[in-house]
């Protein structure tokens, strides 16, 4: 009564009581006086007193408010009810959504790991290559300008022979005579980076089925979670046959690119003839030079002094044409086969781009099932929750209606 303000009339009653004699009175209203009820159910009950006492105090306005507030409490209910659960499976929601991020930050590592073999690969592709073509510079390097001017008179075969296997030693070259050699190292070295790709990706298909484990086989539904829904089943992407197909369109593509090479022993002789050209060249312009000086200082030449100087142009120029035409030869060589290279880089690079391309869709077809679920229940709920927010809207609006209608 402190509470209120004022002492409540207190009216107790038995709804057992009262619903056992209406049930065996069927034609009882339930408005006589309690003095005209003969059964001891009734009276024990209490309920004639209080229908008397609400028939006495409420209104009609009363009545009427009171009828229509109960079923839309009702919904109010129901409305609250949803929303609890919409809350629930927003929840749930959150933490689906937040592992779809993980699993793409995974994936953009997993790429940047594949990348980092690619580039791996590429270099150590690359080093065959410059390998290959910085042998001339390699017995260039080895050779004096002595032994460059003997094989210009045809008596330095013998070093420039020792020169290219030494050089081809020190590079770390097959000692095969043969461009094949150089191609199954091109293979061998692309197997294994195709090996590593498919083992990456592999692991990959394994860490993401073991990290979401059976959370999208079944998913709790109904306002209290108690039934199960069936979403689908994610799989271990399978990667058997790309391996052998990956290998399978390297080959002819390696092959391809150096079926054309010339075998070791035909390179050794296309330089040693291009130096052969380079030194008779320099040879003939120093001995025209020295010779012209010679005879004119030893007095059996009578030479003016701008024909000394041509002369002396001469020799100069035989002695600075052999260096440069020697490492002329070598960046031509280099440039050749580094051209080869490209071909190479540009074909497997297609290759592998479309094997990363079958890679990433088999990993992501691996967990579309979950993907889907994520998407269409937060499509579902944020329906749902623009629909219970409309329904709160209503119900709010209609009591006050029945409010302003009842005043």
């Amino acid at each position: 009564s402190d509470l209120l303000g004022a002492s409540p009339i207190v009216i107790p009653v038995s709804g057992r009581d009262a619903l056992s004699w209406k049930q065996l009175q069927p034609g009882f209203v339930g408005s006589e006086n309690e003095s005209s009820n003969n059964s001891n159910l009734w009276t024990r009950s209490n309920f004639g007193q209080l229908e008397t006492f609400l028939s006495a105090t409420l209104t009609a306005s009363s009545k009427i408010k009171t009828k229509l507030s109960n079923p839309l409490g009702v919904a109010e209910g129901i409305l609250l009810d949803c929303k609890h659960e919409i809350e629930r499976r927003q929840e749930d929601l959150d933490v689906d959504v937040a592992t779809l991020k993980l699993l793409r930050s995974d994936s953009e590592a997993f790429e940047k790991d594949m990348t980092s073999i690619l580039d791996r690969h590429r270099l150590n592709i690359n080093k065959e290559w410059t390998t290959r073509a910085q042998v001339v510079q390699r017995v260039l390097d080895e050779l004096t300008l002595v032994d460059q001017l003997r094989i210009g008179i045809g008596m330095g075969r013998n070093t420039f022979d020792r020169a290219w296997e030494n050089a081809k030693l020190a590079s770390i070259l097959s000692t095969a005579k043969e461009s094949s050699s150089f191609s199954n190292k091109l293979i061998s070295i692309t197997s294994e980076c195709s090996e590593a790709l498919v083992s990456g990706a592999k692991k990959q298909g394994e860490d993401q089925i073991e990290y979401l484990g059976k959370r999208v086989s079944v998913i709790s539904t109904g306002l209290k979670g108690n039934n199960s829904k069936m979403i689908g089943k994610i799989d271990t992407p399978k990667f058997q046959r790309l391996e052998d197909e990956l290998l399978a369109s390297i080959i002819p593509v390696i092959e391809k690119t150096t079926k054309h090479l010339p075998s070791d022993l035909e390179c050794a002789d296309n330089v040693y003839t291009s130096f052969c050209r380079a030194s008779m060249l320099s040879s003939l312009l120093m001995s025209s030079g020295m010779c012209s000086t010679a005879l004119t200082f030893g007095g059996f030449l009578d030479m003016s002094q701008g024909m000394l100087l041509c002369s002396a142009t001469l020799t100069v120029a035989g002695v600075t044409s052999l260096p440069l035409g020697s490492r002329y030869i070598a960046r031509s060589f280099e440039k050749e086969w580094m051209s080869n290279a490209s071909k190479l880089e540009n074909g497997l690079n297609a290759l592998f781009s479309d094997a990363m391309q079958r890679i990433n869709g088999h990993l992501s077809d691996a967990i579309n099932p979950y993907t889907r679920y994520v998407k269409s229940e937060e499509t579902s709920l944020i329906s749902l929750h623009k629909e219970m927010e409309s329904g709160i809207a209503d119900a709010t609006r209609l009591r006050g209606h029945i409010n302003k209608a009842c005043e």
